[in-house]
Order: structure tokens, then C-alpha cells, then sequence
């Protein structure tokens, strides 16, 4: 989640021109503030897809390595999960954590005035 909340703080910053256009000419803050969310949980989703595809062959593996590497004395790691969680719960859990975030991180986009985005 905290990637996400600096996520939506980088994006007004990196659009800042554009919005501010797209703002001037009509289009509503709520609208842009849903493109926003929208761009912001879809890439929430294919984060968590990705990444619990990738773990569950290389995760193991890459844990074992690091801690070799600190020199913890562990060569090998095995994780102990079962299916259901690491394949249902856990993705659900932090898909859900995202969509509140950018929610919550993208509300402040409706009361702001036009010509504070102009200003640059």
C-alpha cells in the first residue's frame, strides 16, 4: 500500500500539464480522478498476478540465495503455505488494499482549482 499511495502522489506531479489542459477545456476533476483510480488498480492487479506467479517457482529460491548471501546460515529455504492462501487470499488481500488507497489518495483531485494546475 505504500507503494501505491507514493504511486498517486508521483502521478499529479507527472501530468501536471496535461491535466491542467484537459481540465481547462472541460473535462471534470471526478473524471480524471477515475482515470486515475482506474490506471491505478488495474496496475495494482497485474502487480499481484505477476508477482504471485513468479513466487511460487522462483520465490524459494531467490529467499535461500539472499539469506546464503547474509550469511544466516540458511542455504535453503522452504516455504511452508498452503495453496488457497498463496494462490486466492493473499492476492485478494492486497488487491483489495489498493483500490481503497487510490481512492482514498485521489479524492483530493475534485476541490482543486483549475489554475493551480496552469500554474506550471
Amino acid at each position: 500500500m505504500l507503494i501505491t499511495a507514493l504511486f498517486l502522489r508521483l502521478i499529479p506531479v507527472q501530468d501536471w500539464g496535461r491535466t491542467g489542459v484537459l481540465r481547462a477545456i472541460g473535462f471534470y476533476a471526478a473524471d480524471l480522478g477515475g482515470q486515475t483510480r482506474l490506471r491505478t488498480i488495474s496496475g495494482n492487479a497485474l502487480g499481484v498476478i505477476v508477482g504471485t506467479l513468479l513466487a511460487a517457482p522462483m520465490g524459494p529460491s531467490a529467499v535461500g540465495m539472499v539469506l546464503s548471501a547474509a550469511g544466516v546460515g540458511l542455504a535453503e529455504f522452504a516455504s511452508l503455505t498452503t495453496p488457497i492462501v498463496t494462490w486466492i487470499v493473499l492476492p485478494l488481500v492486497l488487491t483489495a488494499a489498493g483500490g481503497p488507497a487510490s481512492v482514498l489518495l485521489t479524492r483530493q483531485r475534485r476541490t482543486e482549482n483549475i489554475s493551480t494546475w496552469l500554474k506550471v
